[in-house]
């Protein structure tokens, strides 16, 4: 496994509707996923032609596996929902000696057609 994906699909907006909320998990991992909540496609009457954002993953707090890979190992409990966001060595995306926070991955809506 290389760590990289692409997934492609196409969905409908308009004036009523213009936007987007999505989640998707990320496969393998224990609980942890990625998401955005109403992404407005249609800024002042016109529809953005292209939209990018890096994601941060979320770990949904049900399962304490620490790795991507790690068996499953439900939480008697769950704990609240979490972002990895820390820049600190308990965040697997941070990148000690670069000081950099990666991001889980990268989402690119691209306007087909009006």
């Amino acid at each position: 496994m290389d760590g990289t994906c692409q997934h492609t699909g196409t969905f409908d907006v308009t004036k009523k509707y213009p936007y987007l909320s999505l989640v998707s998990m990320a496969a393998p991992s224990p609980d942890w996923f990625v998401g955005v909540d109403s992404i407005g496609l249609c800024k002042h009457g016109f529809w953005v032609p292209k939209y990018e954002k890096y994601l941060m993953g979320n770990d949904a707090g049900t399962d304490g596996g620490p790795t991507f890979l790690s068996p499953d190992m439900p939480l008697a409990k769950p704990v609240p929902i979490s972002v990895f966001d820390a820049k600190d060595d308990s965040n697997i995306f941070y990148n000690i000696e670069q000081g950099k926070l990666y991001p889980l991955c990268k989402i690119t809506v691209t306007l087909k057609s009006t």
